[in-house]
């Protein structure tokens, strides 16, 4: 069961093309942070995993059904 089924997040499982945009978007922030992780243009002295934390806890919050 996924997420979506279990009704969590605000994505339809029936909807093939909202999933695949919330996996798009997903992605995309994974992406580029590792990519200005990687440029060194991340901007801070916060450890990657702290970023990482942060910034899946910001995208799967955008994605929570209210």
């Amino acid at each position: 069961m996924t997420l979506s089924e279990d009704g969590l997040f605000a994505v339809s499982a029936e909807d093939e093309n909202a999933i695949a945009l919330a996996v798009l978007s997903t992605w995309s922030a994974v992406h580029g942070l590792s990519m200005l992780i990687v440029d060194g243009k991340a901007g801070t002295t916060v450890g990657t995993d702290v970023l990482a934390s942060g910034m899946l806890t910001i995208v799967l919050e955008g994605l929570r059904r209210r």
